[in-house]
């Protein structure tokens, strides 16, 4: 099994002269001195993408702010789990300061295979589903980070300036992946006097009963990152029968609202990086990372399709469109 590993990368973070280059992974720092720094960090990258580059530069340029130097080794699991697990097995004998897990491969091969090195994870969704975590605000053992799952109370809050209306949401999931999610979102829309209308399924053949089920009897489709729900086919199948029933669909990502949906939530990765940043200097200044809460995205941005609100005949307030970061016309 192939990964692929970069040099150490050694950064003086006194020195204001410190250059940038691009590697293979994204942005990261040149080399500037010749010997290996107070702390050594290990990150470990599920695999390379535009995000997880524009993260880790992020993290790294957050990193400048601490008084001694860091080496840093970069290894890309190339997606893959088994590189992973051994990947994480080298890294436990040469016993760094500090572990960057970036993407959900990374985060669950350091989580399984690292005893008593600190782990830091970001670009993760769903940390206490996967179970990287005991709780967002008391990860436990040797683990914490940032994770990429906007608030609950933030979605639904921005769901109802968008349909003014809303009174009942649905979802369609299956509950082995993400059924701690969803049964915290029944609670906090209660707590908003919204209603929740959960369907749990457990492959991606059962989608189109569900929403059969949910079309109809909801002011809303809510949607969460479940791998089963939202296959190829029938996420196409949503996006078609959303529209034919003038039912408003939330959905996982700007690229969803481009193929049809009526909006969607998205965080800024770079401020993911720095989250994760703030968070490894606190623990390489000693804080216990199990102690420290998963941080939640701070900067989040809408995206409206005003073409598809027109065809669900819904009439999005002008305010709300002008709090939007991007809208389809």
């Amino acid at each position: 099994m192939s990964c692929s590993i970069h040099k150490a990368v050694v950064f003086q973070t006194r020195c204001r002269h410190i250059l940038f280059a691009t590697l293979v992974l994204g942005i990261t720092l040149v080399l500037v001195h010749s010997s290996f720094g107070t702390d050594r960090i290990s990150v470990m990258i599920s695999e390379s993408n535009d995000a997880h580059s524009t993260a880790l530069a992020s993290f790294l340029r957050g990193m400048i702010g601490r008084s001694e130097q860091t080496a840093i080794f970069t290894y890309d699991l190339e997606g893959q789990m088994e590189a992973g697990i051994r990947i994480a097995g080298e890294i436990q004998r040469s016993n760094p300061d500090l572990v960057l897990a970036i993407g959900t491969t990374a985060a669950l091969a350091a989580k399984k295979e690292l005893k008593g090195i600190p782990i830091v994870f970001f670009m993760v969704l769903n940390p206490v589903s996967s179970g990287l975590v005991e709780s967002m605000s008391s990860p436990g053992d040797n683990i914490t980070g940032a994770s990429l799952d906007i608030p609950l109370e933030t979605q639904f809050q921005y769901l109802k300036q968008v349909v003014p209306d809303l009174r009942s949401i649905g979802v369609i999931y299956n509950p082995e992946e993400t059924g701690k999610v969803v049964q915290e979102a029944i609670k906090v829309a209660k707590g908003m006097n919204l209603s929740l209308i959960a369907k749990a399924i457990s492959s991606e053949r059962e989608v189109p009963d569900a929403l059969r089920n949910l079309l109809g009897k909801v002011d809303a489709l809510w949607s969460v990152a479940d791998g089963t729900v939202f296959g190829p086919q029938s996420t196409q199948y949503i996006l078609l029968n959303t529209i034919k029933t003038g039912t408003p669909f939330v959905g996982l990502s700007p690229s969803f609202v481009k193929a049809g949906a009526l909006m969607a939530l998205s965080c800024d990765y770079a401020d993911i990086g720095k989250q994760a940043a703030e968070i490894a200097n606190r623990v390489l200044n000693d804080e216990n990372p199990g102690d420290i809460p998963v941080a939640v995205p701070r900067k989040v941005s809408l995206c409206i399709n005003l073409k598809i609100a027109d065809r669900i005949g819904l009439r999005v307030p002008g305010d709300v469109i002008k709090l939007a970061d991007e809208v389809i016309r």
